[in-house]
């Protein structure tokens, strides 16, 4: 036996010592990913509150929790959905699919908000009041 020729299994150490340092990396990776992730929750939250009227800002913190707890209840039941009738796969190009339509409508509306500001700023630097 090969076995008893080498004393112990040298491609046994070798996978360990291997997938350890995998585990490890990836463990890192995903650790520092979970960071961030925690960290933009109350970081938006914190925007919400500044960017909002003192008069309207317990309403549209409300509001941001609300669609916060909507978008986690609904993405849970749509990816295990996903993942039944398309596995593990579709799940994660679901998640590029919302996305991708979500930067474009951001991007969409954020574009037609400046065209209302310059067009505002033209209106009243000539002495016209905007609609």
């Amino acid at each position: 036996m090969d076995l008893l020729k080498w004393g112990r299994d040298p491609w046994g150490e070798w996978v360990l010592t291997h997938i350890s340092w995998s585990l490890f990396w990836g463990s890192l990776f995903a650790g520092i990913l979970f960071f961030f992730g925690t960290a933009l929750v109350p970081s938006m939250l914190a925007f919400v509150g500044d960017k909002a009227s003192h008069d309207l800002r317990g309403s549209a913190m409300g509001l941001y929790s609300f669609m916060l707890s909507i978008g986690m209840a609904v993405g849970t039941i749509l990816a295990g959905i996903f993942a039944d009738v398309g596995g593990v796969q579709a799940v994660f190009f679901l998640g590029a699919a919302i996305f991708s339509g979500m930067s474009l409508t951001t991007g969409l509306l954020l574009r037609k908000q400046n065209q209302l500001a310059s067009e505002a700023k033209r209106l009243t630097n000539t002495g016209q009041k905007p609609l």
